[in-house]
């Protein structure tokens, strides 16, 4: 049996071995045979079906994410709007890169739409174009190269086609993947220039065709594909005929295909708001580049975010197995390019060389280069737009994928070559096998964008105008309930002007600013007359509200704080609806969980007396406002606005103006990677920017950073943690912006600093820096929260200062306990966490918190220091400039209010860096009288309950609460509202609620309603004013009937498995419940709103609002009743506590803010509006700013009458110019550049035209594979660069011990190239460079492995970085060398025989060899076959004794 499975399988490899012989060495097929050259494209077309197989067995019928949404739904739509540079999306910006798709993606898309294919059709075929694309391409380079034979140059091309690194690109962002496919193209025409000038000009305009068909899509990405063809060129022998003239030919056919799309690039670099400093920082783009990964495919740091979304990314870069995979399959590569005997050597070690040094360029590690660091910089800054060095892969997977196709000629044996060709199979079908499984695309696709949104689109396109449409809320990106086309879905559909908040920031700094400061507005539920104001001055008619947003990535915003923003804003209203079907409703109708409720999908509000597109404001009334541009909410909110134009900072210095000083250009960082959380407090001055991965700077201009608020401390220098849930990095869903180090210290138990991180709060530390030293000996007080939510609590800490450590038990209680600490003077106190209760569940989501720590003799506080504004000092008394305090972030309620009821929890409240106390600290040039007034809302019970009780006697109280909002507090169970509940707590195991009506009569029955969702069995006990007692379980209606009792009140004591207990309702025959709501507005007595203090000073205030405000927990007005004195130099102003919180104030000295007259925006006539050129009428009497509701670009000009006007910006991002007194004509509105990019976009077509034209016009006769190209053998000089290039390399990849390594490696391996000793042969196996290769993929796979099985410390970490960078540098080494090792085949085997070449006859090349029959002597096929052969020529090898070392 072993006989015989032996002899099959010498028959299968023989015929492989026939079948991978070039043709002209094999013999004529018999009559009647098959053309071999037909049996190649037979073979290559069955390569192609699989690969199209691959790519249709991707979710067939339904459209994926790839690239631009707007492909699959409206090719057409976008190509129009990209004729243009400006585009009105996002309020005014210039597309990125959107000429790159006018060849060759959006023709072949709008081509599949025109003719009537369906988008996931269309899209299919072009996914499948490019995988074909780049197999055929690397399969005719490998042939013109003369590498390989027919079947290994098919397993060479498959593996480029399928590299890990294109792979998981495809589904996604198929213009990563394009460069790639086109690459082998780029080279295959320069492989064949023939003599003369019109072959070498036709040569490179072919290579030119190829780089145009790259697209523009992406620059970086084509640009990065363009080294290979460069370095070919440049590798040319010397004496190559016209080597230098078809370089500089070549050097002009790129820049012919690139024209097109290279400058408009150019001048949206140049007019256009670069987001880059915005986006993913460099230590995230570089963290997955190390040596190995780089070599396997795996450093696209993309790959390694989400397993969910990027499937086939993921599971190639961190599944253990696959891992292991792509390491051998790099290994094989490997081995093939350090063969002495490969065809092109020099060029492809040198494209691998350069590849593996640009992609690894800055790559954090613990043996990184030392100009590693100073290359994240200039990432980060100059470099930015090639950050994503991924794109450079091309240049590593194209000489691997030859280097592959070329290793089974060299195994002489036809059983070893089998062998090679099932290991490959094997490799490649483990590589296919994820994106066979998962698809090419994550989950998310979809059959077609659903019919609602079509109907919205055309309901707003027909309406709005050139007013805007603002989608809300703003979503990081697109995904929806029913899809994730990844781009906002309005993108595609409307033609109108929108605008909505995403994860990169658009149009202009202060836009994005703005646009997020409404977003958060709108997500926290924070409706107000000031939303309300600043959206109509934006010009936005239309609130595009989409409910159908994924509820994973909303981050908090519910559709009902949606909602609740939107109907609490007065002038907004909705106007229409779209979707039969709600959505949302999930889990149970109760008062705690119900957070998503049923809405329609996609909704439509109406703002107001929105501005139109272009209108005047009186310049004389302006205000200037130092800050960010997101003040003008506050300003708005305050009644400060009035309609009057605002300069922000130092816009138009010279214009008067009356001004004001905000805080709302914050200190701070977040997290990139979210929108509306994980934004970090307020730095203090000294406080340096974030370097951690993945966090930044909100969006800002440079000259906006003098006028920055802020913190600073009192009492102390300063407190700082190790980390906290208010930190950017935080976890998601645990994040917490109220639980900074500086709430322990706040004299407030209900806020508490809470750990962060992600490794558990074992050996976290809060530290307080003292601002003289002192002796804490005498102990410290500490509260701890115990929270189950939180995790075990803390057992044992450590008091460290810097007179010693003291470690003790910590008592199981949230009260206040000593804690010992060290004797001694000390200038700082830390306490550390050293043991925790019981081990977590999950160390990650673990936490610790500290509610209060007291250090004797110390009082800290913390204050935000607001900027001065310029040129103060020179006001005169009573000038000073008015002062505008807002929180930040809004905080959220605990409560909302839905479609079918209010919901509160805990889970839905978040708290602001400032807590429950507002406080500031403000300088003012001169002594002034001031009027202060703002926002709170009303917190307590008491004064709520008197404030909307309206002379009733009815008195509601229960034995604890769920939450302090107003909406869950006792009263809603006896307000008549079935939308209100009252929520015991959790821990309240017998919850009471009394009631009285302060009139004593007959009761029988009460009603006790609940939520649908919350109605488990309840037990009732009725308990009267004289002590009588009733007692029951309610029926079905939740009507509990009893003996007649006389009494003026009740106590009703539930018992129920519900928790916690939930009423809706209480329904007492006879008596009125309490008012619900109240639209009159009111004015409180003196002394009811928040206490102002100001420097020390105490001050009154009345509130004004109504009932709704009251119990909805909205903003109110308060006012101090009597001016305020305000003091020259720093003042310092606090309001707040436990009964309001403060949500902005105005100083505002002499009321002059108060005072101004609202002013309104003047229509102008639009005689024409396009995108790039517009003309209206106008007609002032004063100075005035003409205003158009677009971002601010210094590309747009203004003339009238000839003259030109002066641009301005107004808000920190509006565009406007100034208009003298007595103007009057037609203004025209010019975008200069839209004009320059018009014409550089038509001339760079023709340009392709021309391109083609030469490349196609005259047909060129078919040309044969080159011989690789004569070159000097390598001498002395070589070896020493090639010393030099390896030295070099080490350095700069990893520092002096990288430079030792390659060093070392490169003289040995040169050592052993030039020596015949047994050692220097056997180190001479090109298979050496692949145990590295496969040592360093082993070592990520199994520190990957035990990373996931929790094993924590230096090994885990070491097995992925450190290691695999040394056995990556050996590899590099080892290739540097081989740049300098003979072209002549090795004649030398181990045991010292020499290898001798001789011709072979015609005659002998037909005689069949003892190694080419069947054991019966008969030839495999029927005819005698002709024998293996090296790749070389028609050789004989003749082996005098041993085995050859690469072999055989």
């Amino acid at each position: 049996m072993a006989s015989g499975t032996g002899a099959w399988a010498d028959r299968l490899a023989r015929r492989l071995s026939d079948a991978d012989r070039e043709l002209a060495q094999r013999p004529e097929p018999d009559e009647g045979g098959v053309d071999e050259r037909l049996r190649e494209r037979f073979r290559s077309a069955v390569c192609c079906l699989a690969l199209i197989v691959l790519v249709t067995s991707t979710r067939p019928g339904r459209i994926l994410a790839d690239t631009k949404i707007d492909m699959a739904v409206n090719p057409l739509g976008f190509l129009g709007r990209a004729l243009h540079l400006w585009d009105p999306a996002q309020f005014g910006q210039l597309q990125n890169q959107a000429a790159g798709y006018f060849f060759p993606m959006g023709p072949f898309y709008a081509l599949g739409d025109l003719i009537g294919l369906p988008a996931w059709i269309t899209q299919r075929l072009w996914l499948s174009l490019l995988l074909c694309a780049a197999f055929l391409g690397a399969r005719r380079l490998a042939e013109r190269f003369g590498i390989g034979g027919p079947i290994s140059r098919l397993v060479g091309a498959m593996a480029y086609a399928l590299g890990p690194h294109g792979l998981s690109a495809l589904g996604q962002n198929s213009w990563e993947y394009l460069p790639l496919a086109m690459l082998p193209w780029i080279v295959l025409p320069l492989t064949s220039a023939g003599p003369g000038r019109g072959a070498r000009i036709r040569a490179a305009a072919r290579s030119g065709v190829a780089v145009a068909l790259c697209g523009g899509i992406n620059g970086t990405a084509t640009v990065a594909v363009l080294a290979v063809p460069a370095i070919y060129l440049l590798t040319r022998p010397r004496g190559t005929p016209g080597r230098l003239r078809l370089f500089a030919w070549w050097n002009v056919a790129v820049a012919f295909a690139t024209a097109w799309w290279l400058a408009p690039l150019v001048l949206t670099g140049r007019y256009g708001f670069s987001w880059l400093g915005y986006t993913e920082k460099a230590d995230t783009t570089t963290g997955p580049t190390g040596l190995i990964d780089v070599l396997r495919g795996a450093e696209r740091w993309i790959n390694y975010l989400d397993a969910g979304s990027l499937p086939v990314g993921f599971q190639l870069s961190t599944g253990t197995l696959l891992i292991i995979v792509t390491a051998v399959l790099a290994a094989l590569g490997l081995a093939g390019l350090a063969r002495r005997d490969l065809p092109e050597r020099t060029f492809l070690l040198l494209v691998l060389l350069a590849g593996v040094a640009i992609i690894a360029a800055g790559h954090a590690s613990r043996i990184e280069g030392p100009l590693a660091a100073p290359m994240r910089d200039l990432l980060d800054g100059p470099l930015a737009p090639l950050r994503n060095l991924y794109k450079f892969d091309g240049l590593v997977r194209l000489p691997l994928a030859l280097g592959l196709a070329h290793l089974p000629r060299t195994l002489r044996r036809p059983r070893a070559r089998l062998s090679l060709f099932a290991v490959s199979g094997a490799t490649l079908a483990a590589v296919s096998f994820p994106a066979l499984i998962n698809g090419l695309a994550g989950p998310g696709d979809f059959p077609a964008v659903p019919q609602y949104w079509q109907q919205a689109a055309n309901w707003l396109n027909g309406r709005a105008g050139q007013q805007a449409v603002l989608a809300v809320p703003g979503a990081r990106f697109g995904e929806y309930t029913w899809g994730r086309p990844m781009d906002d879905i309005v993108q595609p559909l409307l033609s109108t002007r929108w605008g909505a908040r995403q994860l990169v920031p658009q149009g202009s700094p202060g836009y994005a600013r703005l646009m997020d400061a409404i977003d958060q507005r709108v997500a926290a539920g924070r409706g107000s007359a000031g939303l309300t104001e600043v959206l109509a001055r934006m010009g936005v008619r239309y609130l595009l509200v989409r409910n159908d947003l994924a509820r994973s990535d909303l981050r908090g915003a519910w559709p009902a704080r949606v909602h609740e923003a939107l109907e609490t804003s007065p002038g907004i209203k909705r106007v229409a609806s779209f979707g039969d079907q709600p959505v949302g409703g999930w889990g149970d109708d109760e008062a705690v969980g119900s957070f998503d409720q049923r809405y329609p999908p996609v909704e439509i509000y109406e703002v107001g007396d929105a501005d139109d597109v272009v209108s005047m404001l009186d310049a004389s009334q302006a205000v200037r406002m130092y800050g960010a541009p997101e003040g003008l909410l506050s300003l708005a909110d305050n009644g400060a606005l009035k309609g009057r134009p605002v300069l922000l900072d130092d816009d138009d210095p010279a214009a008067p103006a009356q001004r004001v000083v905000s805080d709302a250009l914050r200190w701070r960082d977040r997290n990139l990677g979210e929108i509306r959380s994980q934004i970090s407090p307020t730095k203090t001055a000294d406080g340096v920017r974030s370097d951690t991965r993945g966090q930044g700077a909100d969006p800002e201009e440079p000259e906006w950073l003098r006028y920055r608020t802020t913190a600073v401390f009192e009492g102390i220098k300063n407190v700082t943690a190790s980390s906290s849930a208010a930190d950017p990095g935080a976890l998601t869903g645990f994040d917490d912006p109220g639980a900074l180090p500086s709430a322990a210290l706040d004299n407030d138990p209900r806020t508490h600093w809470t750990t962060g991180g992600w490794n558990g709060p074992l050996q976290q530390w809060l530290r307080v820096d003292f601002q003289e030293p002192r002796d804490p000996g005498q102990g410290v007080d500490a509260s701890f929260v115990r929270n189950d939510f939180l995790g075990p609590p803390p057992a044992r800490v450590a008091v460290d200062t810097q007179a010693g450590t003291v470690e003790q038990d910590v008592q199981p209680t949230a009260e206040a306990q000593r804690l010992r600490a060290p004797a001694g003077q000390t200038s700082w106190l830390r306490i550390r966490i050293v043991k925790l209760a019981r081990e977590p569940v999950s160390p990650a989501a673990a936490r610790v918190a500290v509610s209060e720590l007291t250090i004797p003799g110390v009082r800290p506080a913390r204050h935000l220091r607001m900027p001065a504004a310029p040129g103060v000092q020179a006001q005169t008394p009573g000038q000073a400039p008015a002062q505008l305090m807002a929180r930040s972030v809004p905080p959220r309620s605990e409560c909302m209010r839905g479609s079918s009821r209010w919901v509160c929890s805990p889970d839905l409240g978040k708290d602001d860096e400032e807590g429950n106390t507002f406080s500031r600290v403000f300088p003012s040039p001169a002594e002034a009288t001031a009027r202060i007034s703002g926002n709170a809302v009303l917190m307590d019970p008491t004064l709520i309950d008197r404030l909307t009780r309206f002379g009733s006697k009815v008195t509601v109280s229960a034995s604890s609460t769920w939450t302090r909002e107003p909406a869950g507090l006792p009263r809603s169970a006896f307000d008549g509202n079935p939308a209100t509940t009252w929520l015991a707590a959790g821990d309240d195991r017998a919850p009471t609620l009394k009631i009285g009506w302060g009139r004593a009569g007959r009761l029988s029955e009460v009603t006790v309603a609940r939520p649908a969702g919350a109605r488990a069995a309840l037990r009732v006990t009725v308990t009267g004013a004289r002590g009588e007692v009733r007692e029951g379980l309610v029926d079905k209606n939740g009507r509990l009937r009893f003996n007649l009792i006389w009494t003026d009140r009740i106590t009703l004591r539930f018992t129920s498995a519900q928790v916690p207990l939930q009423i809706s309702d209480v329904t007492v025959p006879g008596v009125q419940p309490l008012t619900a709501s109240g639209f009159k507005p009111f004015t409180t007595p003196c002394g009811y709103g928040p206490t102002v203090q100001v420097n020390g000073t105490a001050s009154r205030t009345r509130l004004a609002g109504t009932v709704d405000d009251v119990l909805g927990g909205r903003l109110m007005r308060f006012q101090t009743c009597e001016p305020v004195r305000i003091a020259a130099g720093d003042n310092r102003i606090g309001a707040g506590g436990t009964a309001y919180r403060v949500d902005s104030m105005v100083v505002d000295p002499g009321g002059r803010l108060a005072a101004a007259k609202p002013q309104a925006s003047q229509p102008v006539q639009v005689r024409g509006w396009d995108k790039g050129s517009r003309a209206v009428e106008i007609d002032t009497q004063g100075r005035s700013y003409l205003v158009v509701n677009e971002n601010f670009n210094v590309g747009w000009k203004a003339e009238v009458g000839g003259r030109e006007l002066r641009p301005v910006r107004l808000d920190g991002w509006r565009q406007a110019w100034e208009v003298p007194a007595g103007t009057a004509g037609v203004v025209k509105l010019t975008y200069q550049p839209d004009g320059l990019y018009r014409i550089a976009l038509f001339a760079g077509l023709n340009l392709l035209i021309v391109l083609f034209l030469v490349a196609f016009w005259r047909r060129q006769a078919p040309v044969k594979a080159a011989a690789p190209a004569l070159a000097r053998a390598p001498g002395r000089v070589a070896g020493l660069a090639a010393l030099g290039l390896a030295a070099g390399l080490g350095f700069w990849l990893a520092g002096f011990l990288g430079l030792a390594l390659t060093v070392v490696v490169a003289v040995v391996t040169q050592w052993a190239q030039r020596h015949t000793s047994a050692p220097a042969r056997r180190l001479r196996s090109s298979w050496l460079v692949a145990v590295p290769m496969v040592a360093g993929g082993g070592c990520i796979a199994a520190g990957t492995w035990l990373a996931r099985r929790g094993t924590e410390g230096t090994v885990p970490d070491v097995l992925r970085d450190a290691a695999p960078q040394v056995f990556g540098l050996l590899v590099v080494g080892y290739l540097a060398a081989m740049l300098a090792a003979s072209r002549e085949p090795d004649i030398w085997l181990p045991g010292g025989g020499e290898l001798r070449w001789v011709p072979i006859t015609p005659a002998e090349e037909s005689r069949p060899s003892p190694r080419d029959t069947v054991p019966d002597g008969l030839p495999a096929n029927g005819r005698p076959p002709a024998r293996p052969q090296p790749p070389d020529g028609t050789f004989d090898q003749v082996v005098a004794q041993g085995r050859h070392p690469d072999g055989e």
